[in-house]
């Protein structure tokens, strides 16, 4: 109330992303057992985009726990009565290796065992901010996050494998080197064993949420601004034209701001000899200038290819890049339909 106004904007989407029915015929898998490995799998179920890999228990603290074990905890043992040994692989595990869940307990970790560890796409992506006005000052912020998405750190395993002579991360001081010492690192192991196998140990949320905008304007006195010089801009375009006499068309958008977060916005295009002016969008409230230029520019493009009229082309070129200013975000995910709805008089904002 009074010299105060709160304005606040979100907008937050749902990415649902599942395969529900494949044929009876399909398998598909990529997957070669071995370090750093992860399988490649489209199954029913789990989304596009999934990655799937072996569970990581930690490390083995000595001869007892190497010891394969069934689906009620005992003791597997061979045909001589002696306590199977777990093998990753073809390789027998040691006190001091990488511990992954021996899930179908054959005493074996091998494909068999993989399961689904993450997926690479976000659940829910979203932004929003506020805008607080005092007189003439106006303070805008503007927050953009990704949720539920999960990554394979890579750089994480190529620091901590201790397999070869690269350099590694300070973590690996911490690797397990005798009995009892409380690590999830595994002991060194230089070209042989199977301590870093595709799995969960380097899988990783990337959710995020960061501060996009953060601005601070002044609404000027309006006698001190002055109106774009539109001659200056003719005189300009039709200076190019005639030193390049092979452009088929020559366009610019046309700015006045006001503040940080209030902008005047039209366009003008040269075509044929002709200048044609677009609509004007005035006090547009800026939400990201980022994109305007570009969708400026695919606008005018398609309205050219698809209409062969300049005054509709630099129309739609201006509605568009309206359109991708007053949208959070780096691009409008606009539709025609909305992007000709501001050309027939509508408000340069996007329903979502």
């Amino acid at each position: 109330s009074g010299p105060w106004t709160l304005t606040v904007n979100a907008n937050v989407s749902r990415n649902v992303n599942k395969v529900e029915k494949l044929p009876a015929t399909y398998s598909y898998e990529n997957y070669t057992f071995g370090n750093g490995n992860y399988a490649l799998r489209i199954v029913e179920g789990a989304p596009i985009g999934a990655f799937f890999g072996y569970r990581y228990k930690g490390v083995y603290q000595n001869t007892q726990e190497t010891y394969a074990r069934d689906e009620n905890g005992g003791v597997m043992h061979d045909y001589n009565g002696d306590p199977s040994v777990l093998r990753n692989g073809t390789t027998l595990v040691y006190p001091g290796d990488a511990q992954y869940d021996d899930i179908n307990h054959d005493g074996v970790i091998n494909e068999n065992d993989i399961v689904y560890l993450g997926n690479a796409n976000p659940k829910v992506t979203g932004g929003g901010g506020f805008q607080l006005k005092w007189k003439d000052l106006t303070l805008t912020t503007f927050f953009f996050g990704r949720f539920g998405q999960k990554v394979i750190n890579s750089a994480r395993m190529n620091l901590e494998n201790m397999y070869g002579t690269a350099n590694q991360s300070t973590a690996v001081l911490h690797r397990w080197r005798t009995e009892g010492d409380q690590t999830d690192i595994p002991r060194a192991l230089y070209g042989m064993g199977y301590n870093y196998l595709g799995s969960d140990r380097y899988v990783e949320s990337a959710s995020f949420i960061r501060l996009k905008t953060l601005s601070l304007g002044w609404n000027l006195p309006k006698n001190w601004l002055k109106k774009l010089n539109i001659g200056g801009y003719k005189k300009m375009i039709n200076e190019a034209a005639k030193t390049y006499p092979n452009f088929k068309a020559v366009a610019t958008t046309l700015r006045t701001v006001k503040t940080a977060t209030v902008n005047d916005w039209k366009a003008i295009c040269w075509a044929d000899g002709e200048i044609y002016k677009s609509l004007e969008f005035n006090g547009l409230e800026i939400l990201d200038r980022v994109g305007g230029g570009d969708s400026f520019a695919s606008g005018l493009v398609y309205g050219l290819m698809t209409t062969g009229d300049a005054q509709t082309a630099v129309n739609y070129g201006a509605a568009h890049g309206a359109l991708a200013m007053t949208t959070p975000g780096d691009t409008t995910m606009a539709s025609k339909k909305e992007v000709e709805a501001i050309m027939g008089g509508a408000g340069a904002r996007v329903n979502r």
